[in-house]
C-alpha cells in the first residue's frame, strides 16, 4: 500500500523543487522519496493552482470516496441478495417437500443431454424461422428439419421449444361464415365446369395472402378449356376493381367473342365484361368476404 505523506510534507517538498537550487532527483533523495513521486506532486500542485488541466486533490479524493462507497454498496447488495435467494430457497424447499441440499445439488448439476440436445436444436430452428421470414409455424419448420436437414425430431417437441423460444407462425384468424345471398340470376353453368372450346367458360375466384406488412389479394380468371390463368390483378383491399382488373385483363388477352363467354364464381356480387354488349354472368360472390 503506497505511504501517505502529511499534506504539509507535500506542500514543502513542491516548493523546494519549485526553487530550482537543486535537481529534483537530488531533492527527493534528501527528502527520502522517489524522484517519480515528486514529479507527480508538482503536477498535482499546478492542476490545483490552475495551471494545468486535470482533477484537482479535492476532486480526486471525492471520486476516490465515491468508488469506495460504490463498493461498499455492491458488496452490501450482494449479502442481502444471497441471503434472500437462501430465504427464498428454503421456503420453496419446505413447500415442495425437498431437501434444501438436494435444491442446491439440482441448481449446480451440470444440464442433462437431453438439454443440450434441445439447446441445438433450438438453434436450428430459430435459423430455419429466420430464413422463413418468420412466416414458418411448427409444422413447416417441422417439416424443413425432417426433410430439408435430415433431423429426427417430433412435431410437439419442435412446437414445444418454439414456444419456448417465443416463435411462432403467420395464420390467419377463422371468421364467422355467413350464409351466401340468394342467387339474383340464372345458373347459366348448372354445376357442370367443362367447356368444349377456348374462351367458352371462364372461372374468377379471389385469395387471401397474410404477410407482415398486412393482407394481400389476388384475383384470378381461369380459362376451363385449357386450364389456364388468362387474367389476374393482385391488391391490398377487396373491392369491385380487383375483379374488374383481372377480367379487363383476361379480355384483353384474349379478345373473346362477343356473348359467348360464361363467367363463373362464388356466390356474392355481380360482375361481368366491361364494355361489352352482353353479360353473361352466373351467381357470384367475387371477393367479397
Amino acid at each position: 500500500m503506497p505511504r501517505a505523506y502529511p499534506p504539509e510534507f507535500r506542500r514543502r517538498a513542491v516548493e523546494l523543487a519549485r526553487l530550482r537550487e537543486k535537481p529534483i532527483a537530488r531533492i527527493a533523495a534528501d527528502l527520502g522519496i522517489a524522484g517519480s513521486c515528486l514529479h507527480r506532486w508538482l503536477r498535482q500542485a499546478d492542476v490545483d493552482e490552475g495551471h494545468r488541466e486535470g482533477l484537482t486533490s479535492d476532486e480526486r479524493a471525492e471520486l476516490v470516496r465515491l468508488r469506495r462507497a460504490n463498493r461498499t454498496l455492491e458488496m452490501e447488495n450482494e449479502i442481502l441478495k444471497r441471503a434472500a435467494d437462501g430465504v427464498v430457497a428454503a421456503v420453496a424447499c419446505r413447500v415442495l417437500a425437498v431437501s434444501t441440499a438436494g435444491y442446491y445439488e439440482w441448481r449446480e448439476r451440470a444440464p442433462s443431454a437431453r438439454a443440450v440436445a434441445d439447446q441445438a436444436l433450438s438453434e436450428q430452428i430459430v435459423e430455419i424461422h429466420a430464413m422463413s421470414r418468420g412466416s414458418y409455424g411448427a409444422p413447416r419448420v417441422h417439416a424443413e428439419l425432417r426433410l430439408g436437414r435430415g433431423v429426427r425430431c417430433g412435431r410437439k417437441r419442435v412446437a414445444r421449444l418454439m414456444r419456448s423460444a417465443g416463435l411462432h407462425g403467420i395464420y390467419r384468424r377463422r371468421g364467422r361464415h355467413a350464409r351466401p345471398a340468394p342467387a339474383v340470376h340464372d345458373d347459366l353453368v348448372r354445376r357442370r365446369f367443362v367447356a368444349d372450346a377456348l374462351d367458352r367458360l371462364w372461372l374468377t375466384d379471389i385469395t387471401e395472402h397474410p404477410t407482415r406488412e398486412g393482407k394481400v389479394y389476388c384475383a384470378a380468371v381461369l380459362d376451363v378449356y385449357s386450364r389456364r390463368i388468362v387474367g389476374w390483378s393482385i391488391a391490398d383491399h377487396l373491392r369491385t376493381e380487383l375483379v374488374v382488373d383481372a377480367l379487363e385483363m383476361a379480355r384483353w388477352r384474349r379478345q373473346p367473342t362477343r356473348g359467348e363467354t360464361v363467367v363463373h364464381s362464388d356466390r356474392g356480387s355481380q360482375l361481368g365484361f366491361k364494355g361489352s354488349s352482353q353479360h353473361r354472368l352466373v351467381q357470384g360472390r367475387v371477393g367479397v368476404r
